[in-house]
């Protein structure tokens, strides 16, 4: 009888290893991704209003929590690594829970700065697991689908849900945007609870020695008994010289160049795309226009979008999802300069929605494009180091972008950020083809 590994046993399988009741407790970190990432921006100018402060002061709240994520990413990488993908899914979230809730609280500016750090924190430390997680739970032929799936559910959710949220309860005056804050952290909080169901990653386990575990966690998954000997895996145990030996493994021949191509090309994305998403609503009240119709275009834009996350998981597994995503990029600044001219109401509604639904091509894939391209013992730490040093720069995006703005006007802010975006999508052009091949295969 022919030896496998448990990667083998896994990608021979038709499905997610998944239960559908555990694949949305898990996809739900997208959506705190996502409500994290823009509710702070939506109420932003609530915020100013009630503790009557310069938008430069107040807009160290979003810097504060980039730099959370930086640095959870970075933390979170590594311990994901070392303690197992499903301790990190109930830590971050709790985390971020706590966090939010803090924050929705606060009594001044300096208060909200050192929550909304720990926000940060939280949500990336999830954010990375969970990528981590649904990859190494995916069969081959089904990898692609199952985390677009997971992240197209979620962002589209996420961005739906937080400017609906935001549009009612933002204009309440003072309290409005606390409840925004408050509503997030309690629904982390119940999601904490039901991730103490989920199996561990047996890639994961696989790889750190405990192969029983593993061939016992995928025997019940899967409620079979595993009949064929298992092949003896390349063990990479949890320590400090482990870890620093695997970190070679980004610096050698076969991934150095996937790694500078994926930091470049995140760094683009976000300072670039998720720039824009959180500024422009303030820059917008700068031009005269209410709290409640910039929020308005962002109501439309986002119900817009959740249709084309939906398309992009379908067409997951039908293409090579790395041209959809570079084209993606190239689309995305033209309508960046479309918005930039600020013309008209239409011109507005049009090109934030064509932004947020081409966004389902960019971030889902490349999420995954980024992971796939690592082995498993450093996948985490992979992916935190390109998409932590990104979030690095987003963390002073907002105090760049309106300065820029203010120096230069709108539209020539809008050109620089789709100058940055066809960066990216050139970039992605050059990883490898991933579509159906074993995740071992792609990441060797």
């Amino acid at each position: 009888m022919k030896e496998r590994t448990i990667s083998d046993i896994i990608d021979s399988q038709p499905r997610m290893l998944l239960t559908l009741g555990l694949f949305l407790i898990v996809s739900a970190s997208y959506f705190f991704v996502e409500y994290d990432l823009f509710d702070l921006s939506y109420v932003l100018p609530a915020i100013i209003k009630t503790f009557k402060v310069p938008a430069s002061y107040a807009a160290l709240a979003l810097t504060s929590t980039f730099v959370g994520g930086v640095v959870g990413e970075f933390t979170g990488g590594y311990l994901s690594d070392t303690l197992g993908r499903k301790n990190m899914l109930i830590i971050g979230l709790l985390t971020y829970s706590v966090a939010t809730i803090l924050a929705g609280l606060s009594v001044n500016i300096p208060m909200l700065i050192i929550t909304r750090f720990f926000v940060g924190w939280g949500t990336y430390v999830d954010f990375n697991a969970v990528v981590t997680y649904l990859t190494e739970m995916s069969p081959k032929n089904a990898r692609g689908k199952i985390v677009t799936y997971s992240s197209s559910i979620g962002i589209a959710l996420g961005a739906l849900i937080v400017i609906i949220v935001s549009y009612l309860l933002a204009p309440i005056p003072n309290i409005g945007w606390r409840i925004v804050f408050i509503i997030g952290g309690i629904v982390g909080a119940a999601f904490v609870v039901l991730r103490k169901s989920l199996p561990e990653s047996p890639r994961w386990l696989e790889r750190v020695g405990k192969v029983d575990e593993a061939k016992a966690t995928l025997e019940k998954i899967l409620n079979i008994k595993i009949q064929e000997p298992l092949k003896p895996p390349i063990v990479s145990r949890p320590s400090p010289r482990a870890t620093l030996s695997n970190m070679r493994k980004l610096v050698d021949k076969a991934h150095l160049k996937y790694f500078v191509i994926f930091l470049i090309a995140w760094i683009m994305f976000y300072a670039a795309f998720d720039g824009e998403g959180i500024t422009v609503p303030t820059i917008l009240t700068e031009h005269g226009y209410t709290l409640a119709s910039t929020l308005r275009f962002y109501v439309v834009s986002g119900s817009v979008a959740f249709v084309f996350y939906l398309i992009a998981a379908i067409t997951a597994e039908r293409t090579q999802r790395k041209y959809l995503a570079a084209l993606a990029s190239f689309l995305v600044g033209v309508f960046m300069v479309l918005l930039g001219t600020l013309y008209n109401a239409i011109i507005i509604y049009v090109s934030l929605a064509a932004l947020s639904s081409l966004g389902a091509f960019i971030f889902p894939y490349t999420y995954l494009l980024t992971t796939e391209h690592f082995p498993t013992e450093i996948r985490a730490t992979a992916f935190a180091l390109t998409d932590g040093v990104a979030h690095l720069l987003l963390a002073f995006m907002p105090l760049i972008i309106l300065a820029f703005s203010s120096a230069y006007g709108f539209f020539n802010t809008m050109v620089l950020l789709a100058i940055m975006m066809a960066i990216g999508g050139a970039l992605i052009l050059l990883v490898k083809p991933t579509t159906g091949r074993p995740l071992d295969e792609v990441s060797g």
